[in-house]
């Protein structure tokens, strides 16, 4: 049985030769790592990861709208990661859209093979797609430029590629949602003792954390900054927006310690975060948040 489905494929760039600056143990644990973080993040965007080999995710959204804001996620993601020695890790992603063969929990057609094709033409920090995936999206535009039409190999007839430009503006890519779905139901419950803010996923809504008396939730310690960060809720989706001194300490249910500085990292499932100090010092407050 065939359905409607975008396919995207994620590659960390030149992971041998991480793995050869900096040894096999410590090199495969930093891919590793970053291809941890790229299914994380597909699965925040209600995508499902199909496989990881080596380097590489395959994953599988409905809606093609989820997977273009997933892979720009992804690329936003990769910017607060510290570097392994003198290693900037990099990834390239490509996707495509079309009827797909499911199978148990794999996914076939040539669907599957464009998008390997297209992450294939692409290099580190790009997002490569097809203009009939993003004809699917509607009404909703995304900002992009053609590289012209391609014959791929393995394929009959050209396809037009275009590159997504994420870095022109992310928040308006991060921001986008589906016509058809209710935002406005979406919740986050940030919790500090007894204290707790709730954000609505409708609209753009914004709260302030920090030591000063004027923010919405107030965090006495030494570490934090009068106005150390906001929770953002916007288009459905909720961010931590870092604008202190000594940054902001994120820790996902399952998942690995994020450093926030000066930057911004998306919420999703349950977690913990602690402004201004590392999960590893005793001393400081913990904030506890959820999305409902």
């Amino acid at each position: 049985m065939t359905e409607q489905r975008t396919i995207l494929f994620a590659d960390v760039c030149g992971s041998s030769g991480i793995i050869e600056s900096v040894g096999d143990v410590d090199g495969r644990a930093f891919v590793a790592g970053i291809v941890d973080e790229l299914s994380r993040v597909t699965d925040l965007f209600r995508g499902t990861v199909i496989k990881t080999i080596g380097d590489e995710v395959m994953s599988c959204f409905e809606e093609p709208l989820d997977a273009i804001v997933s892979a720009v996620e992804m690329q936003k993601v990769m910017r607060t990661r510290e570097p392994l020695g003198d290693v900037s890790p990099k990834i390239k992603v490509g996707l495509h859209g079309g009827p797909v063969l499911l199978e148990r929990e794999d996914v076939y057609g040539d669907v599957v093979n464009v998008a390997a094709r297209v992450v294939a033409m692409a290099t580190g920090d790009q997002i490569l797609t097809t203009a009939a995936t993003l004809g699917l999206l509607a009404e909703v535009r995304i900002p992009t430029r053609s590289l012209g039409s391609h014959t791929l190999r393995g394929r009959e007839g050209a396809l037009e590629l275009r590159e997504v430009l994420w870095e022109t503006n992310p928040d308006q890519l991060t921001t986008l949602a589906s016509p058809k779905r209710v935002v406005a139901e979406v919740q986050l419950e940030v919790r500090l003792d007894e204290r707790v803010i709730v954000l609505s996923g409708a609209g753009r809504n914004v709260r302030a954390l920090g030591r000063g008396g004027d923010n919405a939730l107030v965090v006495q310690d030494s570490s934090v900054s009068r106005s150390h960060a906001d929770i953002i809720g916007r288009g459905g989706r909720f961010y931590l927006a870092d604008h202190s001194t000594n940054g902001t300490f994120v820790r996902p249910l399952g998942g690995d310690e994020m450093f926030v500085h000066r930057d911004e990292v998306l919420l999703g499932g349950t977690g913990v975060i602690r402004l201004g100090r590392a999960f590893s010092d005793p001393d400081g407050p913990t904030l506890y948040y959820r999305v409902k």
